[in-house]
């Protein structure tokens, strides 16, 4: 009795640097870059945690969630946000000047809604306020 051997294979696309797999079912370089992008955008605790936080009925800014939460440090809570804008979980809603600049306003998306409910299912949800 011989072992069977799969002859799938995962193969780096040179298009888009993600994997496709030879042999495989149609769409299932999609559902494992979905998967790593789950992966990577709950990666960080305080990622999970602005989820929440920017899921209100009006968009936030950083500075609005930093002085929300006991993250607190302007610098830390910008650098997660744009994370999450990158991996698709929060949009840019709006741009207002504001000190001789601009103050974004973000909102979570459907997909950011589907990353936070996954992380309270598996007991990795946002901090309880007291």
């Amino acid at each position: 009795m011989g072992i069977a051997r799969s002859t799938k294979m995962w193969v780096p696309s040179r298009e888009s640097g993600s994997s496709t797999m030879t042999g495989g079912t149609p769409g299932m370089a999609e559902d494992l870059d979905r998967v790593v992008t789950f992966g990577k955008a709950l990666s960080h605790v305080v990622r999970v945690e602005l989820l929440f936080r920017y899921g209100g009925e009006e968009p936030a800014s950083p500075s609005d969630v930093a002085s929300a939460t006991g993250i607190g440090i302007l610098s830390t809570v910008n650098y997660h946000t744009l994370q999450l804008v990158e991996y698709g979980a929060l949009e840019l809603a709006k741009k207002e000047p504001a000190r001789g600049g601009f103050e974004n306003f973000y909102r979570r998306t459907k997909f950011g809604t589907e990353l936070l409910l996954f992380a309270t299912a598996i007991g990795n949800g946002p901090a309880k306020d007291d």
